[in-house]
């Protein structure tokens, strides 16, 4: 059997493919960070941050260290919800994040009672 140049350019073809890995790999995943701050705009340190999405099996929990921060890294693309907890406040926030993306999202609880209580004296 005659090969000729078709089939040797084939064979070159076929041995430069099985050189390529059979799978390339993934794009990286997004990430979400940020900062938990106070009423005062202090950076809340040990506040409990929960990350959920359906887009995961379960909801991702993080502690924020001493500067307030939080990251959660490798994530698909999907819609978030991000929740930080400390004793009574709470604060929630929800949003996109896209395949390979980067979010900073800083996290501000508001005071517990949304009024001052003040008296005067009688004149």
């Amino acid at each position: 059997m005659r090969r000729g140049p078709p089939t040797l350019a084939l064979a070159a073809l076929l041995l430069a493919c099985a050189a390529q890995p059979a799978s390339r790999a993934a794009p990286p995943g997004a990430a979400v960070r940020g900062v938990v701050f106070d009423e005062d705009g202090h950076p809340v340190a040990a506040a409990q941050v929960r990350l959920s999405c359906t887009c995961l099996p379960r909801s991702l929990e993080a502690v924020t260290g001493p500067d307030g921060a939080y990251v959660f890294q490798d994530l698909p693309a999907g819609t978030y919800s991000v929740l930080a907890r400390r004793g009574a406040r709470e604060r929630l926030h929800t949003l996109e994040v896209a395949q390979g993306s980067k979010q900073r999202i800083d996290l501000h609880f508001v005071p517990l009672w949304p009024f001052r209580i003040s008296a005067r004296r009688p004149l």
